[in-house]
């Protein structure tokens, strides 16, 4: 039949003999039922009516052969090539899905940002890993401005308390430095994992004992103390 259509395309019968041999092209590839088959089907017999169920099983092996790779890669060649198949829809779930998991594992903070703002189904996980990278960004850097920026974005995450108990010591610290003991004490009752009332009490006494020893010549508040507090009065 080939061979006719070929030496008589214009013979009263054409139509039919092409229709009756696509039939037969079609059980073919059915059985073979492969890439190359449907492929081969569609490129002689594409302007048929079965070119519509083959491009439909076409597109379900290239969707199959992508999910078996398991990639993003092969779900987004997929959908490049096939943007308008109802495997579509099913093809961009997957592709979310290997993205989020890729995503989740981010240590990129600035690549995690960016991301972070897509229509992801786990956009909320992401989100929650941008606090915990911003977090450890912060205490990596150590300095009350860092933790500070942290406490404004995310002061009411478990991370932002975290932050704030780490403000708190520091102001201690800087309290008891000063010898501003008042100050401090009034510190640890606000917070009094970061500012143990203790260990200001075990510092005051040191303090005056040292004071003592010395001749009573209590020295002055040092300059860096006081100017330190003052900076970190700006969180309570």
């Amino acid at each position: 039949m080939r061979r006719y259509l070929a030496e008589n395309p214009d013979a009263p019968d054409a139509h039919e003999v092409k229709k009756l041999l696509a039939r037969l092209e079609f059980r073919k590839a059915a059985d073979a039922n492969s890439v190359y088959a449907w492929r081969l089907f569609l490129e002689r017999f594409g302007d048929t009516a079965l070119a519509v169920d083959a491009k439909l099983e076409l597109e379900k092996l290239l969707f199959e052969q992508a999910v078996r790779k398991n990639s993003i890669q092969a779900l987004e060649a997929f959908l490049r090539s096939n943007p308008r198949s109802r495997l579509a829809g099913e093809a961009r779930k997957r592709l979310d899905r290997l993205e989020c998991l890729r995503l989740e594992k981010l240590d990129d903070l600035d690549r995690l940002e960016r991301q972070a703002r897509r229509q992801l189904p786990c956009r909320e996980k992401l989100k929650k890993r941008l606090v915990e990278l911003r977090f450890r960004k912060a205490m990596e850097d150590g300095s009350p401005t860092a933790l500070f920026e942290f406490v404004e974005l995310h002061g009411d995450t478990e991370e932002g308390t975290s932050a704030k108990k780490r403000l708190a010591a520091m102001r201690c610290g800087a309290l008891v430095h000063a010898a501003d003991f008042s100050a401090a004490l009034s510190l640890s009752r606000l917070h009094p994992d970061a500012c143990p009332e203790d260990e200001v009490v075990r510092a005051m006494l040191t303090w005056k004992m040292l004071d003592f020893a010395a001749g009573a010549s209590r020295p002055p508040k040092t300059r860096q103390g006081r100017k330190y507090a003052h900076f970190l009065e700006k969180w309570k």
